[in-house]
């Protein structure tokens, strides 16, 4: 497929030595030369206009003391030595002794307080829509940084340096670094660095938007350390544009190569999921298959006693749910007899190497390579020897005449990495027992081999029903997910129901255990119960109500942002129905 990605700019024009064009947008730069000690962080920040648009880059970088110190020494030595001998005068006297006390006051940081010296470059880029509007403010901002001691000089000849160091790409233009750095202790560095930032930039992060405000670029990696946990919550009202914005996660995430299932009740994401070549699993498609009794590699690596017995424990559950007998001990009992007598009819047994190839003799357990598919018992050899006249017939109506998917060869690769469960056309039973059989594996595996996403749409069917449910499979999973190198986005446009099971009890806990919070438009009703959650302030919530189509409040830690949402060409292509 021949893609064209928009990442760079269509023109750059830097043939004025006072600005820079970049696609029709006024750039220009300013560097902070000076920094008298008392002063902090917010004293920049107050000094730039609300309605400027800008961008702050900090370079900072740690020099050797023990240089430094030799090289104070000089200074105070030769700075004293032409204090005493030279004939000027006495304003230049004045400038020499205060050279001298500051290079004092250095060495003292280092030597008594254990300070470190570093070089820190502030530069401040501006952008505008025209030309005249730049050069006022940046002459502007540089009054008002003077006014408050702080000296600063407008970049002319080196805008377009300037324009890349500030940028989120992590160059450092050596040259223009060393041209306008300034020495900071420890003390002083920790006074003047931003303990806040308008960019949201993570490595390896995945594009969420850009902020309403001024266009700051939003990037969330949700698997770094920093994070308490990756799992994501996602409310707005029909049509408000978070399907949309679930289907970008699933693109950006898959071209990172991480790996994804995905909840579908709706049958939404097929398409996308086909697009991308990732497996749709449809349980009452007549070519596509799952067979529930193949024996897999998670099967056997991670099963805390008999593989065999988990595995027909497993298999003999989800028959019982299906079949609408949970807690039956006849019918379990019968079941898993005759479960392992057509696993035994298959030369299957508790010994693994009956499920394992050998080579020339040699058993090869360590590579994990399993018989075929088509070795394996399907549903059809178990209805055929069982007896039990009712029980027969439960199975035969509710699983094999009904959901075909599961009860052939499997041709559905579980090692893909973009895998859909398309629960459309299931009721809500045969969904929560597939679910339930799902969640048996994962409950299992200590740890994903890649950094994974499960994506729950439309979670509280399954958290609001007194009679099929699985908020306790559901919860028990947020709580441990993040060991298991995972996270889960949980997907709903009902708050109201959402929040409705057990007094919301259910909710409120997927809710706490979600560090990521996306809220797009809502209806009034939905704000207020959310409101009585007290998660933020009043005025937050009402915002929902107004926010347009594509746009989104984000809140995760401290962090609280309006964001766009936006794709480019390749990606709407790839979410085009077919």
């Amino acid at each position: 497929m021949d893609t064209k990605f928009d990442f760079f700019p269509s023109f750059i024009d830097n043939r004025d030595f006072r600005y820079i064009i970049v696609d029709g947008k006024y750039i220009g730069n300013l560097a902070i030369v000076n920094y008298p000690k008392e002063a902090g962080f917010l004293e920049i920040i107050e000094c730039i206009p609300e309605n400027v648009t800008y961008d702050l880059s900090y370079q900072v970088k740690k020099q050797d003391t023990t240089k430094i110190l030799k090289e104070l020494t000089y200074s105070i030595s030769s700075n004293n030595t032409e204090i005493k001998t030279n004939n000027q005068n006495q304003i230049d006297i004045d400038i020499l002794d205060n050279v001298v006390q500051d290079a004092k006051s250095i060495r003292k940081s280092i030597q008594i307080d254990n300070q470190e010296i570093f070089y820190v470059s502030i530069i401040i880029c501006i952008y505008s829509d025209t030309k005249q509007n730049l050069l006022n403010n940046l002459k502007d901002l540089q009054s008002k940084l003077y006014s408050k001691n702080i000296i600063s000089n407008i970049l002319n000849f080196r805008q377009l340096d300037s324009y890349i160091a500030t940028l989120p790409l992590n160059y450092i233009d050596k040259t223009l670094f060393n041209t306008i750095y300034k020495n900071f202790t420890t003390n002083s560095l920790s006074n003047i660095f931003p303990f806040y930032n308008k960019n949201c930039i993570d490595d390896l992060g995945i594009l969420f938007g850009y902020t309403n405000s001024d266009n700051k670029i939003c990037c969330i990696n949700p698997f770094l350390s920093k994070y308490l946990n990756g799992n994501m919550c996602v409310f707005g009202s029909s049509g408000s544009g978070k399907s949309y914005f679930i289907k970008l996660l699933i693109i950006r995430d898959f071209f990172i190569n991480n790996r994804q299932f995905i909840i579908d009740p709706e049958g939404e994401y097929i398409n996308l999921i086909k697009h991308l070549s990732g497996q749709v699993l449809d349980f009452k498609s007549n070519n596509c298959y799952y067979n529930v009794f193949e024996i897999t590699k998670n099967d056997i690596s991670n099963c805390s006693g008999n593989f065999l017995e988990e595995k027909i424990a497993k298999v003999s559950n989800l028959i019982l749910d299906l079949i609408n007998e949970q807690g039956n001990k006849s019918y379990t009992e019968i079941l898993v007899k005759k479960i392992f007598q057509i696993y035994k009819n298959r030369g299957i047994t508790k010994d693994i190497n009956t499920v394992l190839l050998d080579k020339d003799g040699k058993n090869i357990y360590l590579d994990k390579k399993l018989i075929k598919a088509s070795n394996f018992p399907k549903m059809k050899e178990l209805y055929e020897a069982i007896e039990d006249v009712n029980l027969k017939r439960k199975i035969k109506i509710n699983i094999i005449d009904k959901l075909h998917s599961i009860c052939e060869y499997s041709n559905v690769d579980m090692e893909n990495r973009l895998i859909c469960f398309n629960l459309n056309n299931l009721n809500l039973n045969e969904s929560i027992s597939i679910l339930k059989y799902f969640y048996s594996i994962l409950k299992n595996l200590p740890k994903f081999d890649k950094k994974t996403l499960i994506y729950f749409d439309e979670v509280w069917r399954y958290i609001n029903n007194v009679k099929f449910n699985i908020s306790e499979e559901i919860f028990s999973l947020f709580k441990t997910i993040r060991k298991k190198n995972a996270a889960i986005v949980t997907i709903t446009q009902d708050v109201s129901d959402f929040f409705n099971y057990n007094k919301g009890n259910y909710g409120k806990s997927i809710l706490n255990n979600s560090l990521f919070k996306v809220f797009f438009k809502m209806e009034y009703s939905d704000m207020k119960i959310l409101e009585n959650i007290n998660l933020y302030e009043k005025e937050i919530f009402y915002k929902f109500d107004s926010l347009k189509k594509g746009n989104m409040f984000l809140g995760f830690n401290y962090n609280k942002c309006f964001i766009k949402v936006s794709a480019n060409q390749f990606e709407q292509d790839l979410m085009k129905e077919e």
